[in-house]
């Protein structure tokens, strides 16, 4: 059977209270710094921070780990 060529990308799933808890983070130390911290890349946090809003308006207790898109 042949392989994929080149590395695959594992798809994370997270919940919303972990990502209210980074962008907490980003919103003081930034997203490079918050990337280091939580081992999330910079591009997924800077798309959160760009949703904030959205991210929001969910209560902590919802489980959905995502807002559409």
């Amino acid at each position: 059977m042949p392989q994929a060529p080149g590395p695959t990308r594992k798809q994370h799933a997270y919940t919303i209270a972990r990502k209210l808890e980074v962008l907490a983070i980003a919103e003081v130390k930034g997203a490079r710094e918050a990337s280091c911290e939580t081992r999330i890349s910079r591009r997924t946090i800077r798309d959160w921070l760009a949703n904030a809003a959205k991210q929001r308006a969910f209560s902590r207790t919802d489980k959905k780990t995502t807002v559409g898109g």
